[in-house]
């Protein structure tokens, strides 16, 4: 049987017989082949947690192989027992008012809002969260653990 536990308007289900606690991670990404982080990071005028770009091996190992595609990368930085909500309000706050900036990057570039649950079974977005991501113009990918 699943327990339903609230946080502000977004719902997580956990397993109401494991007692770990809900983890979460959200990290904004802009990804593209010819991506340029520098230039992302310019037009955006913020200071990304990640960047690569095409040819660099992850973790600069070469046992790996290279990526195809150049991102840059803009985590929440949020304790990860903080909510969904949370992390992606703390996003939003940084990220909208560079909203004409991340139309422009949108051209040629995916970009989207990452999400990592971890002990969770489902969630659910409350109206104003879901309004606020398409007023941005961007995706959701959310992995559930």
């Amino acid at each position: 049987m699943l327990a339903m536990q609230t946080l502000s308007s977004l719902h997580i289900n956990t397993d109401a017989h494991d007692e770990t606690p809900p983890e979460v991670g959200v990290a904004f990404r802009i990804s593209a082949a010819d991506l340029d982080p520098d230039a992302v990071t310019k037009a955006l005028q913020l200071s990304p947690d990640h960047i690569h770009r095409v040819g660099d091996y992850p973790n600069g190992d070469a046992k790996y192989a290279p990526y195809k595609h150049a991102m840059w990368l803009l985590n929440s930085n949020l304790s990860r027992e903080e909510s969904l909500e949370a992390h992606l309000k703390h996003l939003f706050a940084l990220l909208e008012p560079k909203q004409a900036q991340i139309a422009l990057l949108a051209k040629n570039a995916t970009i989207d809002f990452s999400c990592d649950l971890h002990f969770v079974s489902g969630f659910s977005l409350a109206p104003e969260i879901v309004n606020r991501l398409a007023c941005l113009h961007v995706g959701l990918s959310v992995t559930v653990w």
